[in-house]
């Protein structure tokens, strides 16, 4: 029969075995990059080939008070679900100047726009 001593060496022995191996599994775990972190309500990136953003990039100049403004591109775009849609966007228009607005789309009702503003143009940025 084991003595005392043997079966808490033969337990500590176990133990230290367990735990290298689970810091070994946590090692490899810990390698790989981590998902993005999406915060519920918050701000997301969205697609600016998404059919919502593109509509709501056409909304947003045609509320710029720029006569003859045309979009050229959706730059960048981000969305936001709340009891409807917000986007937050920068577009370049065909006379290259580049804007950042806010449309919201309700869920019922039509888009509202949310404000504009005049970003520096593409050429000025480095």
């Amino acid at each position: 029969m084991p003595s005392n001593y043997a079966r808490l060496n033969s337990l500590a022995t176990a133990t230290l075995f367990v735990s290298s191996c689970i810091g070994i599994v946590g090692t490899a775990a810990a390698a790989k990059p981590a998902p993005p972190i999406l915060m519920v309500g918050g701000y997301s990136s969205a697609p600016v080939t998404d059919p919502g953003v593109i509509a709501a990039a056409k909304f947003g100049v045609a509320h710029l008070r720029r006569p003859g403004a045309r979009l050229a591109r959706v730059d960048d775009a981000e969305r936001q679900v709340v009891a409807g849609t917000n986007y937050r966007m920068r577009v370049t228009l065909t006379d290259r100047t580049r804007w950042g607005f806010q449309v919201f789309r309700p869920l019922r009702g039509p888009m509202v726009s949310g404000g504009a503003e005049l970003l520096p143009s593409a050429s000025r940025r480095h």
